[in-house]
C-alpha cells in the first residue's frame, strides 16, 4: 500500500473522511475523521478550492459607471473563494464602492457576486478592500477560504430588541443595501459579545433598510455582516463584470484591480 494517496477534490467542503483496508478477506473496521468545524463566519467543514483567479485591471482615475471592462467568460465551473480589489494610488479624501457581478445568460440579467469597499483613512490612505478588514483581525486574501463579503454596511440607528419584526437602517459604501435579499442571514456585531444572527424578512433599496426579527439591543454603528456560505457558484459560459459604485472626490484613486479568485 502506497504511503500517500492523493485524490483531486476541488470546490469541496469536507466535512468528515472516513477510512478503511479492505482486502481479498473482507473490509477491516472503518475509522471517522470528524472535519466539521465553525469557522468564520460558520462553514460545516474544510473547504478545497479549484486555484483559479480572473483579474480586471482598470488603469487611470476611478470614475463611477456600470460595467467597467469588457466582460470576461468563465472557463471552468468553481466555487469562489475571495473576491477583492486594490488601487495602486489610494485617496484620503473618501471611499469607494465596487459591486462584482455574473450573468447566465450573456449580460442581459446581472446577479450580485459580492460586493466591497475600499474605505477611507484619513492618515494613510487605505489602497486595498482588505486593509480596514485586517485592522479588524481578519486575515489577507492569501489567507482566506471564504470571501470577505463587507461592503461598510452598518446600522445609523439604535435597535430595540424585540419579538416583532422591525426596520432595520443603513448606511454603507455605496449607499445601498443591494447585497442583501430576502431570505438572507446577517450577523449584528458578528464576533462581539452582543453578536446575534437574525434573518432577512424584506428589503428596501430606496430607503437602505431591511426588515427582520431583532432579539438584542443593538446601538448606532453596530457592524452587519452578511452570511456568506454557501458562496456562490460560476458555471462555465458565465459571464463576469463589475461596476464602480462610488468614488472619493476630489481625488477618487487610480489604477484599480480587481480580482476573483475560485
Amino acid at each position: 500500500m502506497p504511503a500517500r494517496i492523493e485524490a483531486t477534490l476541488p470546490s469541496a467542503c469536507v466535512v468528515a473522511a472516513v477510512v478503511g483496508v479492505a482486502n481479498h478477506f473482507g473490509y477491516g473496521p472503518f475509522t471517522t475523521f470528524p472535519l466539521s468545524h465553525h469557522n468564520e463566519p460558520f462553514m460545516p467543514g474544510d473547504r478545497t478550492c479549484s486555484g483559479g483567479a480572473y483579474t480586471f485591471q482598470i488603469p487611470g482615475s476611478l470614475a463611477a459607471q456600470d460595467n467597467v471592462a469588457i466582460p470576461m467568460k468563465v472557463q471552468n465551473a468553481a466555487s469562489i473563494r475571495c473576491v477583492y480589489a486594490y488601487l495602486q494610488q489610494g485617496t484620503s479624501n473618501g471611499q469607494s464602492a465596487y459591486v462584482v457581478k455574473y450573468s447566465t445568460d450573456s449580460g442581459t440579467t446581472w446577479n450580485v457576486l459580492e460586493k466591497m469597499g475600499i474605505a477611507q483613512n484619513i492618515r494613510t490612505p487605505f489602497k486595498n478592500t482588505w486593509d480596514f478588514l485586517v485592522a479588524q483581525g481578519y486575515g489577507k486574501p492569501e489567507t482566506r477560504r471564504l470571501p470577505y463579503d463587507d461592503y461598510g454596511l452598518i446600522t445609523i440607528a439604535p435597535i430595540t430588541g424585540s419579538g416583532a419584526a422591525q426596520a432595520v437602517a443603513t448606511a454603507s459604501y455605496d449607499a445601498s443595501t443591494s447585497g442583501l435579499v430576502p431570505g438572507d442571514f446577517v450577523f449584528l456585531e458578528f464576533g462581539l459579545a452582543n453578536e446575534e444572527h437574525v434573518n432577512v424578512i424584506s428589503v428596501d433599496t430606496v430607503n437602505q433598510t431591511f426588515t427582520a426579527i431583532v432579539t438584542k439591543n443593538h446601538p448606532a454603528g453596530s457592524s452587519i455582516r452578511p452570511s456568506i456560505w454557501p458562496t456562490a457558484v460560476l458555471l462555465e459560459g458565465n459571464d463576469l463584470a463589475f461596476d464602480i459604485k462610488a468614488v472619493a472626490s476630489p481625488d477618487p484613486g487610480s489604477d484599480l484591480t480587481v480580482v476573483v479568485q475560485t
